[in-house]
């Protein structure tokens, strides 16, 4: 199905937008559209919901959770990955890592290696800016809590990079020891595509891995 983005942003200043052609034979899909201050709705009789001003990533993350599944989407959407003899997943990307925790650090190294990331460290939300301003990057995991700039402000830095090497739109993934909906949600409305609580687990990263890198 082909999406008019620049549309669907348009329709956003209205509060609600239903995806009936989304639907199919499934309940009726409908999205939220509210301020961060002031929500006047009841948003559990939504399907999801977006803080305004909507942004063409958050955008992009619902329309994918809300795509119905089709026969043979299933086969069509696994990704060809190398493998070890032993069975092991093999990611060649280089991958940009912020987190301030240096223990959070080694453990996510360690992790990434092992499906054979190239792993660059930033600690802190600053640095990751000025990271993927000179330097490529496959994709970013991005701590939500860090000191000078937290991973909010830089991922939306970062959604504004014109020159970066590492284009604007890069997978963004937060790393968050809350998981709650409303911590989902302000990555999301931030820029981010993707959530994972901390502790990280193996079959996750490898999912992250597998849906996000290019």
């Amino acid at each position: 199905m082909l999406v008019d983005l620049d549309a669907l942003q348009h329709a956003a200043s209205s509060d609600v937008l239903v995806f009936d052609n989304l639907c199919q034979k499934q309940q009726l899909k409908q999205v939220l559209f509210h301020s961060r201050n002031n929500v006047d709705y009841d948003l559990e009789s939504y399907t999801e919901s977006l803080i305004k001003p909507v942004f063409r990533h958050s955008l992009l993350n619902v329309l994918e959770k809300l795509k119905p599944l089709r026969e043979g989407d299933l086969n069509m959407a696994v990704k060809e990955v190398e493998t070890t003899p032993e069975g092991r997943p093999v990611f060649n990307a280089k991958v940009l890592l912020a987190e301030d925790n240096l223990t959070n650090q080694i453990v996510a190294c360690g992790l990434l290696k092992l499906y054979g990331v190239e792993v660059v460290v930033a600690e802190n939300g600053q640095k990751a800016v000025e990271l993927a301003q000179s330097t490529q990057f496959d994709l970013i995991f991005m701590d939500c809590q860090m000191p000078v700039m937290d991973g909010y402000e830089a991922t939306r830095t970062i959604r504004q990079l014109i020159d970066g090497k590492t284009p604007a739109d890069v997978a963004i993934v937060a790393l968050s020891a809350n998981a709650m909906k409303g911590d989902e949600d302000e990555c999301f409305a931030a820029g981010m595509n993707a959530h994972i609580a901390k502790p990280i687990s193996q079959d996750k990263l490898i999912s992250i891995l597998k849906k996000w890198l290019p």
